[in-house]
């Protein structure tokens, strides 16, 4: 299972902040934001689900869509990081 360091209401709460454009005078709040859901759901593709995806998707399955994603890991394969070995 993915390590997180968001949990779900918390995920949920800030993409809606986003989706509400509450930060349309403050970037670097907008930006802190970002900052936060990317690394607290380890998921690199966060934005282009909160924004890029046709047909919107409903906050729940953007969450959902966040913590089933499965970061890369550098010199694994995929069955290396699904084994919790390494690659070497």
């Amino acid at each position: 299972m993915k390590q997180t360091h968001m949990d779900r209401d918390q995920a949920e709460g800030l993409i809606l902040r986003l989706l509400d454009l509450e930060f349309a005078d403050d970037e670097d709040e907008e930006g802190e934001v970002i900052d936060a859901l990317t690394r607290g759901l380890v998921c690199p593709h966060i934005l282009t689900l909160i924004y890029h995806t046709a047909p919107e998707l409903p906050v729940s399955e953007i969450v959902d869509r966040a913590l089933a994603c499965q970061p890369f890991v550098a010199g694994s394969s995929p069955s290396d990081v699904d084994a919790g070995t390494d690659g070497h």
